[in-house]
């Protein structure tokens, strides 16, 4: 499997065990679910669970961060916003397994053609790409996990891990400590 690079689009990098790409027909058509208050529109879309209590307290401090930054994400609840999910090509199941995201192509920007279709990245690659429109410090990790393949790959496995061994102790933490008296 090809990558290209978000940062460059003559750059490309071969992934194949990974799983870093999902670049299906229709990814770039989806609904927004970013009620902005200021003119900046969202640059990167990110599905999310909210029915995960560790994913639910993830995406909330992510969203104060880019409150507090310019609004450029597009937060979809895969759980609530059930037009934009029917219109993403991957599937529900797919979604709540695997954290994925989406660079939205913007009329400001200059590309060849504003119908062209921005490939749907999963896991560290994802993360990457949403960390790179928070502030810094998280937009430079994102920066340079996008443009180190060594980075990236360490990262991935290291998500791979998280996911197999540590998501699951974590899970039943919060929901214990959600669910204690206070």
């Amino acid at each position: 499997m090809v990558v290209r690079s978000l940062l460059s689009p003559s750059v490309t990098l071969r992934w194949r065990s990974f799983g870093l790409l999902n670049s299906l027909p229709g990814a770039g058509k989806f609904f927004s679910t970013t009620t902005s208050t200021n003119n900046t529109s969202p640059t990167v879309r990110v599905w999310w669970d909210s029915a995960c209590p560790l994913c639910m307290r993830e995406i909330n401090f992510m969203k104060r961060l880019d409150q507090s930054h310019h609004k450029r994400i597009d937060f979809v609840d895969i759980r609530r916003d059930t037009e934009a999910v029917e219109a993403c090509p991957i599937s529900t199941q797919d979604l709540i397994q695997r954290f994925h995201a989406q660079r939205i192509s913007t009329p400001h920007e200059h590309r060849d053609s504003l119908n062209e279709q921005q490939p749907i990245l999963s896991g560290a690659a994802a993360f990457a790409l949403m960390w790179t429109e928070l502030p810094a410090p998280l937009r430079w990790v994102g920066l340079a996990a996008q443009r180190s393949p060594l980075i990236l790959r360490v990262a991935e496995k290291s998500y791979v891990w998280f996911l197999k061994h540590l998501r699951p102790t974590l899970q039943r933490w919060v929901t214990r400590y959600d669910r204690a008296p206070r």
